[in-house]
């Protein structure tokens, strides 16, 4: 990832979602504004330092397997390995992140051993202010077992530099805004469509990073060395759909969530009263109304998606007749 500028405002999706971009045609360079083991901060102590360049070794690659419909070329491609340090083998998980690999003990499973946003260098930590209903992502999952499980883990957190894991640091839950985790076995082991809803129910408040890490095993250490992981698309998800809509206290008859436009009798002189409740607890609803004839309009924005519902009315004497006509009026 080193070398990249990004220019920061609001972000609602990751740059190089689709592993499009490479830093090199190297078999150590990286996709762009990701980080794999060649890039990860080897904090071995001594003796066990000795093997820092074997516990960096890549593994990763650009891949031309994608997913199907894709509209790239590009997928990556992450495995695992099996290294020996001080005589003892270790199973070193595939492991791509928006932050920085932290090694810092030759025990897989070690709390120091973590993923971490590296908030002061832009290479190493992905700033993200927004919030998403969901992620979705394409994945191919390759192994020998048909129970072991790959992982997602998608954390926003505020101005602070998480880790993940989070045991090695006691104030790193405070941080949190956000989680979405997915752990899923090999299936039929062809690329599969994910989809995980974030859950908001965390101390903070302010979205301002997000650590996002794909890896081939869900435990630290397990696996095999014929595990690999294809990542396609990656894509964050707003909701800008209505779940109902009410004309004077009762339901539109009707109403589905995917038809924008409708057309509702109401009294002759009558100013209906429109409410309506999003799909999305994170959207905005803004609602439009007018005197006279005019339609209403509900504005439901989320992120940067918006959808736009139409009341029209058709305004009728229901209750009595009356040759006075007004405006937008059919006689019944």
């Amino acid at each position: 990832m080193f070398g990249s500028i990004y220019l920061y405002g609001q972000v609602y999706q990751l740059p190089n979602a689709g592993f499009e971009n490479w830093d090199g045609n190297g078999s150590d360079d990286e996709p762009t504004y990701w980080n794999g083991f060649p890039s990860a901060s080897c904090d071995l102590s001594f003796p066990a330092s000795l093997g820092c360049g074997t516990a960096t070794e890549t593994r990763h690659a650009k891949s031309t397997d994608i997913r199907p419909e894709s509209e790239g070329n590009y997928s990556i491609k992450i495995f695992a390995t099996v290294i020996n340090i001080l005589g003892n083998d270790v199973t070193a998980n595939g492991n791509i992140t928006t932050g920085q690999i932290r090694i810092g003990s030759s025990t897989a499973t070690d709390p120091q051993n973590y993923n971490i946003s590296r908030t002061s260098n832009s290479s190493l930590s992905q700033e993200f202010n927004a919030k998403p209903d969901s992620i979705v992502f394409w994945a191919k999952f390759e192994c020998p077992s048909t129970s072991q499980n790959a992982r997602m883990s998608a954390t926003i957190h505020d101005s602070y530099d998480y880790r993940d894991p989070e045991g090695s640091d006691s104030n790193a839950p405070n941080h949190v805004v956000g989680k979405a985790i997915k752990n899923f076995t090999r299936g039929n082991q062809e690329w599969q469509r994910h989809s995980v809803a974030f859950d908001y129910s965390y101390p903070a408040t302010v979205p301002e990073y997000i650590l996002l890490t794909f890896t081939t095993n869900m435990i630290a250490g397990e696996g095999s060395n014929n595990d690999i992981l294809f990542v396609d698309d990656v894509e964050f998800i707003y909701v800008t759909s209505l779940n109902e809509i009410t004309v004077d206290g009762s339901l539109i008859n009707g109403f589905n969530p995917a038809t924008l436009t409708y057309t509702i009798d109401a009294e002759c002189g009558s100013i209906p009263s429109v409410d309506a409740n999003s799909t999305s607890n994170l959207a905005n609803i803004t609602i439009t109304q007018t005197d006279g004839s005019g339609p209403a309009t509900i504005e439901v924005t989320n992120g940067n998606e918006s959808s736009t519902y139409t009341i029209n009315f058709n305004f009728t004497h229901k209750t009595y007749i009356d040759d006075d006509i007004c405006q937008g009026e059919l006689y019944n």
